[in-house]
């Protein structure tokens, strides 16, 4: 009798169900709490990453005068100071190196996270560890800026290009160590600095090339007007021959105030140097009395490609710091750029006709008492070749049309940057904002991460 009722229990399974779930229980919790353990620890590991990415590019950048591991665990505490407890369990390890155009910033974080259902099985904690690297190092700039001193640009034109350029010299300029900087001032030509008398012909060998008049060569470059020779062959040209050039004549053609060459030495082109006196002085000079005849924007716009140009290192002048500049285009810690002010459109390249007698009628000529080295269109291809030369080499180009009235000169001038963004129309006398806008690209430009 026993015997059959305990039989009966074998297979009757109305009991199973609440030992099994009786015997799985603590395994489910363990599970389930674990995975709200492990899903909280992913979570703040996360937060902890995006913290001490943001800290280190923050604590990495030059500008950055703070302690880099204070930096850092300011970030960390503003990105998991939610997460209870955490913060105060946070182990930070900071690593700095700074020179003087490049920081490096190394980060190591650890945080120990108390469980909540993983401590039946003995885990108590979660170690939660993330690294970042962060390095901020400024690139070189070679900037070379071509600005239209013409006569057309007279008055407030002047005046407000005079004070635009100062404020981006102090802001791209003054006080960097890695950036040099050319300023080429033009108008009917460039006046060239005393350095360059080299490429003049010596004095036996003198022949100009297209006409009769013969201008005297001078002995030194102290007696020279500091105006090369340059026909459209030349101004296309990027190395130029020494002893191979004429002299340019002194003359005017429209006004008669102002010398096609540039007559004040204070507007010498200044080549490769971040000498704040000297740039100063320059930008300083800028004014109605300076002014020149002509617009030879193909000619400035050619030194400053050589400015720029390899081709020219050594051969430059200015400061002993950059006597490795021009770099080589495909130099990657370095960023050229060329930017190029006028207000109009390129001329024809005149000269006094072969009659001409150097200081007849106070040094003016006329329309009608010159022929023409190479015409407008001439001129016109030689910037485009330029700028197409500029580009093709990497420069960064910039260009601003400063109250351009022709459209197809302001479209040359956008052609010639090349980007949309890099062109810049200026219809009222706010030059400034172009040359903010250029300083703020350069600026990001500059900083590798």
């Amino acid at each position: 009798m026993l015997s059959n009722i305990l039989c009966a229990f074998g297979p009757d399974l109305r009991g199973n169900v609440a030992v099994t779930f009786a015997l799985s229980a603590s395994a489910l919790m363990i599970s389930v709490g674990g995975a709200v353990d492990f899903s909280r620890s992913l979570t703040i590991g996360a937060e902890l990453q995006h913290a001490i990415d943001s800290g280190v590019l923050a604590a990495a950048s030059l500008s950055q005068d703070r302690p880099a591991e204070e930096v850092v665990t300011a970030y960390v505490a503003a990105g998991i100071g939610d997460h209870d407890g955490a913060y105060q369990n946070l182990e930070v390890s900071v690593q700095s190196s700074s020179f003087f155009d490049r920081r490096e910033i190394a980060v190591d974080a650890s945080i120990q996270i108390d469980t909540i259902f993983l401590g039946v099985v003995g885990i108590n904690a979660l170690t939660i560890s993330r690294s970042a690297e962060a390095i901020e190092q400024s690139k070189n700039i070679e900037i070379a800026m071509v600005l239209d001193i013409s006569s057309s640009m007279g008055g407030a034109r002047i005046d407000q290009l005079r004070s635009a350029t100062l404020e981006f010299l102090d802001a791209v300029a003054f006080g960097d160590p890695t950036t040099s900087v050319s300023i080429i001032p033009y108008g009917g030509t460039v006046r060239m600095p005393g350095q360059f008398f080299s490429l003049i012909l010596d004095a036996d060998d003198f022949s100009p090339p297209s006409f009769d008049w013969t201008i005297p060569i001078p002995d030194t470059a102290a007696d020279w007007n500091g105006c090369v020779e340059l026909d459209d062959n030349a101004v296309r040209s990027i190395p130029l021959a020494a002893h191979s050039f004429g002299v340019l004549p002194d003359f005017t053609v429209w006004n008669r105030d102002h010398n096609w060459c540039p007559p004040d030495p204070q507007v010498a082109a200044l080549f490769n140097t971040r000498n704040e006196s000297q740039l100063t002085a320059l930008a300083s000079s800028l004014d109605d009395d300076v002014l020149s005849d002509g617009t030879g924007t193909d000619i400035a716009t050619g030194w400053g490609v050589r400015a720029l140009d390899p081709a020219w290192r050594g051969a430059l002048g200015g400061d002993a710091d950059f006597t490795d500049r021009p770099a080589d285009y495909d130099d990657e810690d370095t960023i050229k750029a060329l930017i190029i002010m006028t207000d109009g459109g390129t001329t024809a390249q005149l000269r006094p006709e072969s009659e001409w007698e150097p200081g007849s009628d106070g040094l003016h000529v006329g329309v009608g008492g010159t022929e023409q080295l190479y015409s407008p269109w001439q001129a016109r291809q030689n910037f485009d070749h330029l700028c197409t030369t500029a580009r093709s080499n990497g420069i960064r180009v910039y260009t601003i049309a400063f109250q351009v009235r022709q459209q197809w000169q302001r479209i040359e001038l956008e052609d010639c940057a090349g980007v949309p963004s890099q062109y810049f129309e200026i219809e009222d006398l706010n030059i400034s904002s172009a040359f903010s806008s250029i300083a703020a690209d350069l600026d990001r430009l500059r900083i590798s991460r």
